[in-house]
């Protein structure tokens, strides 16, 4: 795991473009099981939009991980990652409900 300390801004930024596409894929596996077996709480199941925006937030992890090993160009390219990626789930949001 010794490649997770490369401190170059080009590997933040793809680390950060992965990060969300596992949690997209886990939220939705989440969400069908439980479709799957009828479990409902607080009325209901994960909208695709609260599942795009939280996939968008585990970049914390990945934030949190550079931070803490002290990874500033890691840092510039996660940052940059997760604005490109909240501003195109904005657009998607826009022009699909309009709001």
């Amino acid at each position: 795991m010794d490649f997770l300390k490369t401190d170059k801004p080009w590997f933040g930024f793809v680390f950060a473009l992965i990060v969300p596409v596992i949690g997209f894929v886990l939220l939705s596996e989440i969400n069908d099981y439980i479709k799957l077996h009828s479990i409902t709480f607080y009325g209901g199941f994960f909208t695709k939009k609260f599942i795009y925006i939280l996939s968008v937030f585990f970049n914390i992890l990945p934030f949190l991980v550079a931070k803490r090993q002290r990874l500033d160009h890691q840092l510039q390219g996660i940052v940059g990652a997760t604005l490109l990626l909240a501003m195109a789930v904005l657009i998607y949001f826009l022009k699909i409900y309009g709001f």
